[in-house]
């Protein structure tokens, strides 16, 4: 989620990992896979019969007008990250 994310977003991946770390795979759970698993679900929705909602619901969020505030990547002050760019 470099340089895209939004502090609303990544704070529900948070969330969603603290509960499913919780509930599943403990320690071996990393946010990334957090994500994985909704894209590739969104992916999957988007190529059935909920093809229609998941529009609906890009729609909504794009229109919306409350744009999330952007994060900026780096020391977590607004300073550039520095090295080579991997986590």
């Amino acid at each position: 989620m470099a340089g895209c994310g939004h502090t609303e977003d990544i704070d529900l991946v948070h969330r969603l990992w603290l509960e499913l770390s919780e509930k599943g795979p403990g320690a071996k759970l990393h946010h990334r896979d957090v994500v994985s698993v909704a894209l590739r679900r969104m992916k999957e929705d988007l190529n059935s019969d909920r093809s229609q909602e998941v529009i609906a619901d890009v729609v909504r969020e794009t229109a919306s007008g409350q744009h999330h505030t952007p994060v900026r990547e780096g020391d977590g002050n607004g300073a550039p990250a520095r090295g080579n760019g991997t986590r």
